[in-house]
């Protein structure tokens, strides 16, 4: 059975958590933010002129002036509306949250070696790698830089990789939170409700493999049954034309 996990394998010593079950909610956010235009824009098809009578070949002239045609009519809407125009600005980070539960007390099933809890009934060890995602740690080239500046230089909580649900990212866990909700006769916990907000780091390798994983998926829609007409209702106009001729 596939299990998540959420890891720093750079970390001294490599921290590995792997999810016991799987999460009761993983939330995902993503927002991206727009900046007002200050100009409406005009009536005048002014970059259609400018295509038309420019000093360009006549094809050329016949392949960007519907182009221009284009970027003209969609002036007039902000004019129609009295409304600003949006520009895009800058995304903000992915965030996840997650909740989840560790159980001491569910055996591991021996002939797949999944599910169950794999320290004895304790789930301390798994704690303490959750929180070492929170706290000041070092990594390899951390180490080497810790000794080049003299013994100077203060650590950083490691990053963690999010993997789970078809997610790979990479990130800072900004929140931790542990509920814990029954103990062993030795008082040590013996299961607990997690809950942890993850963000994001955007410089690292996983958003370009997300790229190409996410542009691959949205390509394998394109053989889905109906894409064809689909595609034909979102054509800018159509489905307004279709509707006027459907009263």
């Amino acid at each position: 059975m596939a299990r998540g996990y959420l890891a720093s394998w750079l970390s001294l010593p490599p921290l590995v958590f792997r999810f016991q079950f799987n999460p009761e909610s993983l939330v995902e956010k993503k927002s991206y933010k727009y900046t007002e235009v200050d100009n409406f824009g005009n009536w005048d098809f002014d970059k259609t002129s400018a295509a038309l009578n420019s000093a360009q070949p006549w094809y050329t002239k016949l392949a960007t002036a519907p182009a221009a045609a284009y970027k003209d009519i969609q002036e007039i809407g902000p004019q129609l509306v009295r409304t600003h125009p949006l520009m895009a600005g800058c995304g903000d980070q992915r965030v996840f949250t997650l909740d989840f539960v560790l159980d001491g007390g569910v055996p591991l099933d021996g002939a797949t070696g999944e599910v169950g809890n794999r320290y004895d009934g304790s789930i301390e060890p798994d704690l303490a790698i959750l929180r070492s995602f929170v706290n000041p740690g070092v990594d390899a080239g951390g180490l080497i830089e810790w000794f080049a500046d003299g013994f100077s230089k203060t650590f950083a909580p490691p990053q963690c990789t999010l993997i789970y649900g078809g997610i790979s990212a990479d990130c800072v866990m900004e929140s931790l939170s542990i509920k814990m909700t029954r103990f062993n006769p030795d008082t040590s916990p013996a299961r607990a409700e997690v809950s942890i907000s993850l963000k994001q780091q955007t410089k690292a390798i996983t958003p370009l493999i997300e790229t190409i994983t996410r542009t691959i998926n949205v390509a394998t829609t394109l053989a889905r049954p109906g894409y064809g007409e689909d595609y034909v209702n979102v054509i800018p106009g159509v489905s307004a034309i279709k509707h006027i001729f459907d009263l």
